[in-house]
């Protein structure tokens, strides 16, 4: 079972003080989330293994497993940004028959423009005493 270390509890504690504003993760293991890390508060730039989004509306669903995993009878739909299929095999509750996609970027991998730009004005942002 996953859980967070002293380390990922000590930055949730500095953000729930105030006195760290964002955090900036390449981890994809969730336990920034985990640990209680609000989401408004944190940059996870190769994205979490725990979330999946719909193709077509865009919800956004928080697992309590690692969403990655897909069957080989999931059509395959190649991204355009990483030429990876990132279907998961679970399809939307909102829309459906619509398929969802894990938020895993791999390394070699083009990283989510949203993501990095927003992570780039936090760190641009940030104040150090």
């Amino acid at each position: 079972m996953l859980r967070p270390t002293y380390t990922h509890e000590a930055l949730q504690k500095l953000v729930s003080l105030g006195m760290l504003k964002h955090v900036i993760s390449q981890n994809t293991d969730g336990l920034h989330r985990l640990s209680g890390i609000p989401r408004d508060h944190l940059s996870e730039l190769h994205g979490n293994a725990f979330h999946e989004r719909c193709e077509k509306c865009g919800t956004k669903y928080e697992n309590p497993f690692v969403a990655c995993t897909r069957s080989d009878a999931v059509p395959e739909h190649v991204c355009v940004h990483c030429h990876c299929n990132h279907r998961t095999g679970r399809v939307c509750e909102r829309k459906v028959s619509m398929r969802l996609v894990h938020r895993f970027i791999h390394f070699t991998r083009s990283l989510l423009r949203l993501t990095y730009f927003g992570s780039l004005l936090h760190r641009l942002q940030a104040q150090l005493h």
